[in-house]
């Protein structure tokens, strides 16, 4: 059926918008009846942002059509006496029946008729048109569209949030200071010997045998006993073992194991430790400090450490103003939320958990039997989210239009030059760039209107 792709989401073009101090307004006329090239048409708005056209054309118009339907009919079936797209159309109606000409026809009318109507009118389709009803005497027909849907905002200049910055505690410079001395960690065999401990890394080989009865060689393998590990039971029953001790073990592992075979088996283990290593940090000091290269004292380190920190705590603060904004925002709006748009939504949301699935070594399918529901059943879970992902993407382009934002060539060049060379299609990589380069000045832009930093008249 005839479409016209949409031109995105953000900064729809075409789309038209009034506005009144704060508060825009964005729409699509409706109720619409016109006459174009030997047709009647009207255009009624329905819910869920579509379009309803019902057209209606003049003789005229579809007795060409049907003498070009016959001629394509005649280069297509053999008629005898007459040679490809000769025989006369009142042979190939005799022959085929005037029903089989209209369908020969059909595609051509609606399609051309559609394009027409589309170069007239104001609405944006999102979506493939449905042809919902045809008759050929007289031909009229009734397509019904997904559009651009109606974005209504309310007065989100007066909103206002307050930016709290969690303060900065010694414990999180020390948990910071910890995670500059394990990334330089180095593993050794205690001198003298002792049994395995929590934290240690221990060798391990031996058998697994499982409760059919069979057994399998456990390769040698290393284990840090920390947490329940990857099989619960394993980390405690290694602790207090000795170099050269055999363990025997009785363990189950995880229902969710992505090894469906070993998934919620029971098995039994017979370990040899090979070896056990214990984890050293480096001494915390100056010298250490001046070891991670910018010549600090462990002093100056942490000082240095608190500020990243607090700017760390004042970007999330600021991440959580904007995030209530524009949920309040949301929340203030009107949208008539097209369906088609939140099942293409719940499509891409599916498609990602089957490509984790995959990657994990298993399949959608198996996941939805061993949660014991469809896929029907799961795209319900998903609506609700798409639902809410669909409404914010469609308040955006309202509000960039209703800020004034644009992107400069000057803009769009830089943000060009940041990426990589790759082999992604140029107007693809642009038309990203143009969007990051937008939302990027809209987060800002709301940022400054909730913390009153953004004059009324600006």
């Amino acid at each position: 059926m005839p479409s016209r792709p949409a031109q995105g989401i953000l900064l729809q073009k075409g789309h038209r918008c009034k506005f009144a101090g704060a508060r825009a307004f964005c729409y699509n006329r409706n109720d619409q009846k016109r006459s174009v090239k030997r047709m009647r048409y009207t255009i009624e708005r329905l819910p869920e942002s579509r379009v309803a056209i019902e057209v209606e054309l003049e003789p005229e118009v579809v007795e060409k059509a049907l003498d070009r339907a016959s001629q394509r009919l005649s280069r297509r079936y053999p008629i005898p006496g007459f040679r490809p797209g000769k025989a006369p159309r009142r042979v190939i109606e005799a022959m085929l029946g005037r029903d089989t000409l209209y369908e020969e026809a059909v595609d051509e009318l609606v399609d051309r008729v559609y394009q027409e109507i589309l170069m007239q009118s104001d609405f944006e389709p999102i979506a493939s048109a449905t042809l919902e009803r045809i008759s050929y005497q007289p031909f009229s027909f009734r397509l019904v569209v997904p559009v651009v849907p109606t974005v209504v905002l309310g007065d989100y200049r007066s909103l206002r949030f307050p930016l709290e910055p969690e303060p900065v505690t010694e414990e999180q410079v020390d948990a910071r200071i910890e995670e500059l001395r394990r990334a330089q960690l180095v593993w050794r065999e205690p001198d003298p010997p002792r049994p395995a401990a929590r934290g240690d890394r221990v060798l391990i080989s031996g058998v697994i045998r499982y409760e059919e009865g069979n057994q399998a060689p456990l390769e040698e393998m290393e284990v840090v006993l920390e947490g329940e590990g990857f099989l619960p039971g394993l980390t405690q029953g290694l602790i207090g073992a000795q170099v050269g001790e055999v363990r025997e073990l009785d363990v189950a592992f995880p229902d969710d194991l992505t090894n469906e075979r070993l998934a919620g088996k029971r098995v039994h283990l017979t370990l040899i430790v090979r070896s056990i290593k214990a984890p050293e940090l480096p001494p915390l000091d100056d010298d250490w400090a001046r070891s991670l290269g910018q010549g600090e004292t462990l002093a100056e380190l942490r000082a240095r450490l608190r500020r990243e920190l607090e700017a760390e705590a004042l970007a999330e603060a600021r991440e959580k103003v904007f995030e209530r904004m524009l949920q309040a925002i949301e929340e203030q709006s009107t949208v008539d939320l097209p369906q088609v748009l939140v099942d293409q939504e719940i499509d891409w949301m599916i498609g990602r958990v089957r490509e984790g699935l995959q990657a994990r070594g298993t399949s959608l399918q198996r996941y939805l039997e061993w949660r014991g529901i469809t896929e029907d059943q799961l795209r319900e879970e998903y609506r609700e989210l798409a639902r809410k992902q669909v409404r914010r993407a469609l308040v955006l382009p309202p509000l960039t239009l209703a800020e004034g934002l644009e992107v400069t060539p000057e803009e769009l060049e830089e943000e060009l030059s940041r990426e990589e060379a790759d082999t992604a299609d140029a107007t693809e990589r642009e038309a990203d760039a143009h969007t990051r380069v937008l939302f990027a000045k809209l987060w800002e832009r709301l940022l400054a209107i909730a913390l009153g930093q953004v004059p009324e008249s600006a």
